[in-house]
């Protein structure tokens, strides 16, 4: 491994670790969540309670544990050695899934319909340091933030928040992603974010 690949496997464990970090207590509420509710469902269930008065609790148990089954898939995914090739829009997904809920607004998804894969060439870990970072520096603000893929090209992101000026990554990381060939482009409200070398599938 060489010194550039090593500082790079550093700052994506770092920000892979700050990541966590900040999505522990909401998986943690969506534990409690399912556990709580279906409590409440075996419960009543047990005294004879008829399907209409534990519905809403096995549906609230329900829609909780699609989304920790979401964030769980995405912390697998993302704890797994990185592709020879990453899609793009499926990194974007994972990451949104976990983070939802951890910042101090909402989060949204926004992908082009009919998009495909759209995969980059660009090193995979430096993909993941880009992504991570800039959503962690927007989930840092207040208000909305929305996750747009293909805004500038077939592999690029567009990260806006509804507070503050353009986002940026920090010296380290900036510096390791753009030697990875990753274009970086603080805006108004966000930052876009290119890789290269893309195909859509």
């Amino acid at each position: 491994m060489t010194r550039k690949s090593e500082r790079l496997a550093a700052l994506w464990l770092g920000t892979l670790q700050r990541l966590t970090d900040h999505t522990a207590h909401e998986i943690r509420n969506a534990l409690n969540g399912v556990a709580v509710n279906l409590e409440v469902v075996r419960s009543r269930a047990a005294r004879g309670a008829e399907g209409a008065a534990i519905a809403s609790f096995a549906n609230a148990a329900a829609v909780q544990l699609e989304v920790l089954t979401g964030q769980a898939d995405a912390l697998v995914a993302l704890l797994r050695p990185p592709p020879d090739t990453t899609d793009v829009g499926a990194l974007l997904g994972r990451l949104v899934a976990l983070a939802r809920g951890a910042g101090k607004g909402t989060i949204a998804l926004d992908v082009p319909m009919n998009s495909g894969s759209v995969t980059t060439l660009a090193d995979s870990t430096a993909t993941r340091l880009a992504l991570s970072a800039a959503l962690l520096a927007a989930l840092a603000r207040e208000g909305r933030v929305v996750c747009r893929l293909g805004t500038e090209g077939a592999a690029s992101v567009y990260i806006e928040c509804d507070a503050g000026g353009p986002l940026t990554l920090g010296d380290a990381i900036e510096t390791a992603v753009t030697e990875a060939g990753i274009s970086l482009a603080p805006v108004a409200h966000g930052i876009t974010i290119s890789f290269p070398s893309s195909s859509r599938g």
